[in-house]
């Protein structure tokens, strides 16, 4: 069957299926609130790294919010 796009949340339940994962124990990168809002609904934290194109989005629904994917790399290697 197909999935229904963003912001619904099958791609995620769908990619947690076959991965075998917990969504609850799951963390999703989204650049746009439509993905934020996805993953949300399928139960994952969500950490936005808006780009140029996303950067005026409302990503409030996003449990952390990041610059660029180096800052989300630092926070991996730092903790921080």
């Amino acid at each position: 069957g197909s999935l229904k796009p963003k912001p619904a949340p099958d791609v995620y339940l769908r990619a947690a299926a076959e991965l075998g994962a917990n969504p609850a124990e799951t963390v999703a990168l989204e650049d746009s609130s439509s993905g934020v809002r996805a993953a949300r609904a399928a139960g994952l934290t969500v950490w936005a790294v808006p780009n140029d194109y996303t950067r005026m989005q409302d990503f409030s629904a996003a449990h952390a919010v990041y610059p660029n994917l180096t800052a989300v790399r630092e926070f991996f290697q730092n903790g921080k």
